[in-house]
Formats: C-alpha cells, structure tokens, sequence
C-alpha cells in the first residue's frame, strides 16, 4: 500500500501520518491505493496463555506478546503538565517480521474502542532484517482528546502496520505498507485511577505558577496573553476542588473552579488545572490557588504579580 505526502514542512509529516487511519481497525484509509500482492493485509489472534505465538503470513506479520495490563484489564490515562493525556507503561510487546529488508522500516500502532473510533496511537522506528522476527515494546501510546473523552473507554482493537516513509522528491514523501495485523484485545481505560483510600490525609498544592508568553520569562504587560496552572494532590486520593481566584489591583475578584472525582487526587499528574488570561491594566494582582477536599480541608498558595523574587 502506498500513499504520497506533500512536504511543505516538517512538521507536516506526523500529523500526515495520524489522519491515515480514521475509519475504525478493519475499514481502510480513504487515501490508500490497493494493496500491493506480496502485502496483504491480514488478521492475527493473539497467542492463548501458555501457547506458542501464531504463526505469520509467510511474506510477514505480527504477532502479540503482551502488554500492561494483560488483556481484559484495566488502567488508566496520564495527563502531561501541558494537559495532553496518554497510556504510559502500557507497555505493548508485539514481534514483527518480514521477507525482505527495511532498514528505514517504521511502525503505526493504533488502538480502537468498541465503536471504531481511534483512541490513542504511537509511531517507531524499526530497522526489519529479512526472516528475522524481531521483538519490539511500545511503551506509550498518545491518546486522542477530541474523540475518546467520555471514560471508561471500552477499548475492542489494536492495529499495528509496518511501513516506510520516503522522499520522492520535494515536496513529497510516500508512505507504503507493508504488513498489517489487527489483535481483537478488550481493555477498559480510565480518566483517573482508582483512590489508594488509606488514612485521610489534607490536600497539598505541588504546582501553582504563571506562564508569560510574551515577553518570555518577563513581567506581564497589559495585554500580554498568560496561564495559570495549579496542581492539587492528596495521598488518600479524595475528591478535590480546585479554585484559582484573580484579584486584580482597582477590579473584582476572578474565580476560576474545577472539582475533580475520587482518584484524581493521587494520580501521578495530579488534579491539574489551568486556563490562560489577557493581562488588564494595570499588570498588578494577587492570584490565589485553594484546593479544597470533601472533608473541608484546604491548602491555599499566592502568587503575586509582579512576581517578587
């Protein structure tokens, strides 16, 4: 299977590559051409417990090895300080072959729920040496946030295709496919994981800053665009609320609120929230971070602006 990309940039080429596979794990994409005759795209069951790997299609193929959790467990997503989510120490484990060599060889991880929607997915490089399987780990998969947001996500499928990306001439890349195996694996992800319960603990605050965007690093000017990020935690794993209140010299207090359920609290990111301001004049506040508990309890941070060092 081959496609053609325009390369106008760089930074074109990823998000090429992630429009590619739209349509759900079995359909194809609207931009491919038929399949080459030594490539066909096939299907291959995972491996029962204690049983020998399936074999593969004689010309290549994937097999699944495992992953974490095994399939038909559950886990749950990881939100980044920059609030993009995704599956890290999923852990995915699959070996690859194929009969002839790709030294610039390259694989598309993608991960479907019950509906055929594409829920996360992931891009490696992987050098293939003919009639050789080779053991590969996908450690995180980036999940989408436009189309899988309503947790628990029922996850049905995983996809992995091999492929290379080559230059064929500015401004043109072309993408062709080589092998291609869907694994019907059950999952249930998570938004947060389940509250470690425990001793009732209070809420602490590990984060609460202000981002400049313009100048960088520099105090804000009236009119500059800025964000406020505020991370609540708590050991118990409690419900939270987190409010971020604004109070501009000569104006109203500004309260900005977010509650979180039962786990977001004790998730390695955190209970985040943030949201970005223009700066009004004059440029002088005092901003505050609360982060308040079901019990009442709270931790409560200031951040005054100009920032005083």
């Amino acid at each position: 299977m081959t496609r053609t990309f325009s390369r106008l940039a760089p930074i074109l080429v990823l998000p090429a590559l992630l429009t590619a596979a739209c349509s759900g794990p079995s359909a194809p994409s609207r931009t491919s051409v038929s399949n080459a005759a030594s490539t066909p795209e096939s299907t291959v069951m995972p491996p029962q417990p204690g049983a020998p790997p399936a074999a593969a299609a004689a010309s290549g193929g994937f097999t699944f090895v495992s992953s974490n959790p095994a399939p038909g467990g559950e886990t749950s997503v990881t939100e980044s300080i920059f609030g993009d989510l995704s599956l890290a120490g999923f852990d995915l484990r699959l070996t690859v072959h194929y009969s002839e060599p790709l030294a610039d060889g390259k694989l598309d991880v993608r991960i479907y729920d019950e509906g055929g929607r594409e829920c996360a997915v992931a891009f490696a490089d992987q050098a293939i040496v003919p009639n050789h399987s080779v053991a590969v780990t996908i450690p995180r998969l980036f999940w989408s946030s436009s189309t899988c947001l309503n947790f628990p996500v029922g996850i049905a499928a995983i996809k992995a295709t091999l492929f290379t990306l080559r230059d064929v001439g500015s401004p043109f890349f072309q993408r062709t496919e080589y092998v291609t195996a869907t694994f019907p694996l059950r999952y249930t992800i998570r938004r947060y994981p389940p509250p470690p319960g425990g001793p009732e603990t209070a809420p602490t605050i590990s984060r609460f800053e202000m981002e400049v965007f313009f100048p960088i690093a520099g105090a804000p000017a009236p009119g500059d665009p800025i964000a406020f990020t505020c991370i609540g935690n708590e050991a118990d794993g409690a419900p939270v609320t987190v409010r971020i209140t604004q109070r501009w010299e000569g104006k109203a207090p500004i309260v900005h609120s977010k509650s979180f359920p039962a786990g977001a609290s004790s998730a390695p990111g955190g209970a985040q929230f943030g949201f970005g301001v223009v700066t009004p004049n004059p440029p002088r506040a005092t901003i505050e971070c609360a982060v308040t508990n079901d019990r009442g309890q709270h931790a409560v941070r200031t951040m005054p602006i100009p920032l005083v060092f």
